[in-house]
């Protein structure tokens, strides 16, 4: 375990010698599949992990490192759960800052009430072929279907992060697992993917905080999160047939002004109309769309 553990603190601290500095370090990759290739496996009660974590939390410690560390990328997250119940009660949290699940078998639907640590989904991605569709009828590599798979983990599931497979390829339009493709070798076309990420991470940047919502509207996932610049970000995902009307208030914050952006089929990452009045701000939201606003 030892000898593991040194590997993995001298893999971060080459990597700060060329500059980049990795804030988290998990040490298993989807323990729960089995290869035909050499794999690190952990058993159900995650034993080798929970005997492992403190040696790892040590060794950092002991080279000086703020790196934190993460468990257990599970191929999906019905297994991560199982890991996770497994970490709490023989007492690992304590050494973690993070539990971390990929989402090929099983995605987040839910909170993982176990333990207060943040959850990120650290790989995810479909079946099927590069396509900048946003919505034709529902492929698992349409861009609406991972807009509303994002609102389910970000907001369902109070994930804290949502990681794709990979950003760039050139020429790979056999895959869907990555948001951008420079599919004639020279112009990058953007998946509809991309775009579901987008509606998402353009204005909710890190360090921000998640903000209570109550009310609803059928057919929509609302999430709401303030910036650390004090700014408050409202995601709306419309998965019925018809445009939804949303009008949001606010509690112990006064929005002056407002500015929104929506995608559908026919448009990506738009300005759209956003009336404020009152303190409460008005906006539309497209069927099979996303409306994304910004309040300051």
């Amino acid at each position: 375990m030892q000898a593991y553990a040194n590997f993995l603190v001298k893999y971060v601290q080459l990597y700060a010698s060329a500059g980049i500095t990795i804030t988290h370090l998990g040490f298993l990759n989807e323990p729960d599949w089995t290869t035909s290739y050499s794999q690190m496996q952990i058993s159900d009660n995650a034993a080798e992990a929970i005997s492992f974590i403190p040696t790892l939390y040590n060794t950092v410690k002991a080279a000086g490192l703020t790196t934190k560390l993460t468990c257990c990328d599970a191929v999906g997250w019905s297994k991560q759960s199982t890991y996770t119940t497994a970490l709490v009660s023989g007492g690992s949290t304590k050494y973690l800052s993070l539990i971390t699940s990929h989402s090929y078998s099983s995605d987040a639907t839910s909170p993982l009430s176990q333990t207060t640590l943040p959850k990120w989904n650290t790989e995810a991605g479909p079946s099927g072929a590069f396509i900048t569709t946003w919505y034709s009828n529902g492929a698992a590599n349409e861009g609406f279907a991972w807009a509303n798979k994002l609102a389910v983990a970000m907001v369902n599931a109070q994930l804290s992060a949502y990681l794709f497979w990979e950003g760039f390829e050139i020429q790979e339009a056999q895959s869907a697992l990555h948001l951008l493709d420079a599919t004639d070798g020279t112009t990058v076309s953007a998946s509809g993917i991309f775009w579901a990420f987008a509606m998402w991470s353009r204005h909710i940047r890190p360090g921000a905080v998640r903000v209570a919502t109550s009310g609803t509207i059928s057919s929509v996932i609302i999430g709401a999160f303030q910036n650390t610049d004090g700014s408050v970000v409202v995601v709306f995902t419309n998965s019925g047939t018809a445009s939804a009307s949303a009008k949001v208030s606010f509690s112990s914050f006064t929005p002056k002004a407002a500015s929104a952006w929506f995608t559908n089929q026919a448009s990506k990452f738009a300005s759209t109309s956003a009336t404020l009045a009152s303190g409460a701000v008005t906006v539309s939201v497209p069927a099979k769309g996303v409306v994304t606003v910004k309040l300051t």
